[in-house]
């Protein structure tokens, strides 16, 4: 597992060497390779952020915008989140806002 944490690999983050975690780190990697999406749950504190930073640190969209989605939100809110709105489609939508998703696919490089 050395090559898998040492510095520039993608993996500086995750920190242990336990059967579990290295199945992730595999499945992370082939991850990576995919143009699928993931979603990545887990326990407050397991790791999940860095687990998706790693995946997107190794993948072809390295260079593009990492963008999180924190999913404490149910129903509604989490939908306007995650899709975005349009003026007037509810009470208090002054205005057009992107989803995340809309965001995380659009926006072409890291900023700063």
């Amino acid at each position: 597992m050395q090559e898998e944490i040492r510095p520039g690999s993608g993996y500086e983050e995750i920190v242990g060497n336990s059967p579990a975690l290295n199945r992730v780190r595999a499945l992370s990697k082939r991850l990576a390779s995919s143009d699928g999406s993931v979603l990545i749950a887990g326990e407050p504190g397991s790791g999940k952020e860095s687990i998706a930073r790693a995946i997107h640190r190794v993948s072809p969209r390295r260079n593009k915008s990492f963008v999180k989605v924190h999913c404490v939100m149910t129903g509604a809110d989490l939908e306007r989140e995650l899709f975005g709105y349009e003026k007037g489609a509810f009470d208090g939508a002054t205005h057009e806002k992107p989803g995340r998703l809309e965001l995380a696919n659009t926006r072409n490089t890291l900023p700063g």
